[in-house]
């Protein structure tokens, strides 16, 4: 499984499908997965935004058709990591105790596109 990607310079809340690097036109990378909330042994990166503290946040113009769920509002996003790693659930809230996205990842030892550190010679 890759990891996700965690980045928080913009002022919103942005998460990206799976997605992997299109070596024919960088701009419009491929989307490996089109589930919007649970994923099992994703074979793309899943690149989230949380700059959602602090400064007005940013309004967004247009919608990528490879972003799941933008959300322009103040809020904090509540990550947790389950049973040694193979299990991430990530939940963004509003500052008004709404559920604006959550999603989860899956990893397990078969479905693994890379070996866990314990499995290198």
């Amino acid at each position: 499984m890759t990891d996700p990607v965690l980045q928080a310079y913009n002022h919103n809340h942005e998460r990206s499908y799976p997605i992997k690097y299109n070596n024919a036109n960088s701009s419009v990378p491929i989307i490996a997965d089109t589930h919007t909330n649970n994923y099992s042994n994703p074979k793309g990166q899943i690149f989230f935004t949380v700059g959602t503290g602090g400064a007005r946040c940013y309004d967004f113009l247009t919608k990528e058709s490879y972003m799941v769920t933008p959300h322009a509002g103040s809020g904090f996003l509540n990550i947790d990591v389950i049973d040694n790693g193979q299990i991430f659930n990530a939940t963004f809230y509003s500052n008004y105790d709404s559920i604006k996205d959550q999603f989860s990842i899956t990893k397990t030892k078969n479905g693994s596109t890379s070996p866990d550190i314990d499995e290198i010679p």
